[in-house]
């Protein structure tokens, strides 16, 4: 059994398609645009299931709808630094 500490190849997996999701939204206007009208659609196309499916929604809810929505480009308040995007 592998120590509480460690997580779980699934859990990797899972946090992996949720950055995945998040940069491509972020980098595709269309995608954005298109998930402002129809999230269901957008999370389908990123074959997104479970936790990822409903981490990304929420996020892309309060990021499409919220106060953040009128700031262009795009903006997401991820941490500082190289490790998400390499």
């Amino acid at each position: 059994m592998k120590p509480p500490s460690c997580p779980a190849e699934n859990d990797l997996a899972e946090a992996a398609a949720i950055v995945d999701a998040v940069r491509q939204v972020h980098e595709d206007p269309e995608l954005r645009a298109e998930a402002r009208s129809d999230l269901p659609s957008v999370l389908d196309r990123l074959h997104l299931t479970g936790t990822a499916r409903q981490a990304v929604a929420a996020a892309l809810t309060i990021i499409l709808t919220g106060p953040m929505s009128l700031d262009l480009p795009f903006s997401f308040p991820l941490p500082r630094g190289n490790i998400f995007w390499q």
